[in-house]
């Protein structure tokens, strides 16, 4: 390993070491366990519902924009693709887990390396779009503002989505299209112009189900742990809370994103049940999952050309 790389990993595990570190300090462990305990264990159960979601849904999403691009792949193989490469994902920093997915397909199903990273950003700005809704709707339902501002506010999403090939063909277009960065960006834009642009509507408004899951399990474990926000505020807070956990500064959002909950959902219940819910909510959300992964993961890594973790790891 490089020493850029060893210093992104140490500093992405050293950031999120101290932002719990500092927690703890702050809240008793002894009460987290506290609230862990006095939740209804008894509703537990109901967590499967956005626990399949969570795995099930971007699976066929991915599927449906690769086969919509030309590169065919069964939804079993799909789902060894997405599910294999969590646990890298969630352990090593610098977004090699879903590098890997790219180099998977390029490797079995020929996609250009550069498409299959195109199709991550893409689906990267569908995923901040859908989170920004689901703020946005939360904030207007819960101030009681005009009615027309919610559908607005989706038509502007959907009106940037609608012209994002326009900027990126002038980018495109101003790189030299036969130098290799210029190839590398063609093939990259093939994920964004590549699609018909309602067909772009169609996986925001996919991407919008998917990712609904971050509502159902803040929602649920409202319910379990015996609190009462408003739903207004569950549907804007908690995916807030996800978009705080998306900064690029700790281990998979891990700290920043249960440093937002105890923050941000402080009007309803003390630090220490909002850390024990949040904890709760990182291991429904993302460990759970992970755990889940290690059982795809041998078939995923077998699909990778030998040494495509080293490499990509020490490009980050």
């Amino acid at each position: 390993m490089k020493k850029p790389a060893l210093f992104n990993v140490l500093f992405t595990f050293g950031v999120t070491i101290l932002i719990f570190y500092l927690l703890f300090k702050v809240i008793e462990p002894k009460a987290v366990f506290d609230a862990l305990e006095k939740a209804d264990i008894n509703r537990s159960p109901w967590l499967i519902i956005p626990i399949l979601l969570n795995m099930l849904a971007p699976t066929d999403k991915w599927r449906r924009i690769l086969r919509s691009l030309g590169c065919k792949i069964s939804f079993r193989e799909m789902l060894v693709v997405m599910m294999g490469c969590m646990p890298i994902k969630l352990v090593i920093p610098g977004k090699i887990g879903e590098i890997a997915r790219a180099v998977y397909l390029s490797s079995r199903k020929k996609l250009p390396l550069a498409t299959g990273i195109g199709v991550i950003a893409f689906n990267k700005v569908l995923i901040l779009m859908a989170l920004c809704f689901f703020v946005l709707a939360g904030r207007i339902i819960g101030s009681l503002s005009p009615v027309w501002m919610l559908p607005a506010g989706l038509a502007l999403l959907i009106l940037i989505l609608w012209g994002l090939d326009v900027p990126l063909d002038m980018i495109i277009s101003k790189s030299k299209g036969e130098s290799k960065f210029g190839m590398i960006l063609k093939d990259m834009g093939k994920a964004f112009v590549g699609l018909k642009r309602i067909q772009r509507v169609g996986f925001f408004f996919y991407t919008l189900f998917s990712e609904s899951n971050f509502v159902i399990t803040a929602l649920l474990l409202f319910w379990i742990f015996h609190l009462n926000v408003p739903f207004y505020d569950a549907i804007s807070l908690a995916p807030l809370a996800v978009l705080i956990g998306q900064l690029p500064i700790g281990i998979s959002g891990f700290g920043t994103r249960e440093a937002a909950f105890v923050v941000l959902f402080q009007p309803w219940a003390g630090a220490d049940t909002l850390l024990a819910l949040a904890l709760t909510y990182s291991f429904v959300e993302y460990i759970f999952p992970t755990f889940i992964g290690l059982f795809f993961m041998p078939k995923f890594l077998a699909g990778l050309p030998p040494g495509t973790l080293d490499e990509e790891e020490d490009k980050n």
